[in-house]
């Protein structure tokens, strides 16, 4: 069991390492984008999927996170205040956009 899950971490290592080159060799960063806002949607999809589905509970927190973490992220690349960043209160609520 230990060595099935050493393999498929590695091939999840290498397929990123793949996606990560070829946006290199394309040179346009439109396809990372695209993955990342996908593998942002899939956390939350995976989040929301666990919790209703073996628990059986409602959460709107998910969706509050999600817009909290989204709306911070926003701000901080907009308005360039990428110096606030080694505040910890910051930190903390840009991590929770999933």
């Amino acid at each position: 069991m230990k060595k099935r899950n050493t393999l498929a971490i590695a091939g999840l290592c290498l397929l990123v390492v793949c996606i990560h080159l070829v946006t290199i060799m394309t040179g346009s960063q439109f396809y990372l984008t695209q993955l990342t806002m996908s593998a942002y949607y899939g956390l939350v999809i995976i989040g929301l999927g666990t919790l209703m589905g073996y628990a059986g509970q409602i959460s709107i927190g998910h969706a509050g996170f999600f817009a909290i973490g989204g709306y911070l992220s926003a701000t901080l690349t907009t308005r360039n205040l990428a110096s606030f960043q080694d505040i910890w209160l910051i930190k903390g609520l840009d991590s929770c956009k999933c």
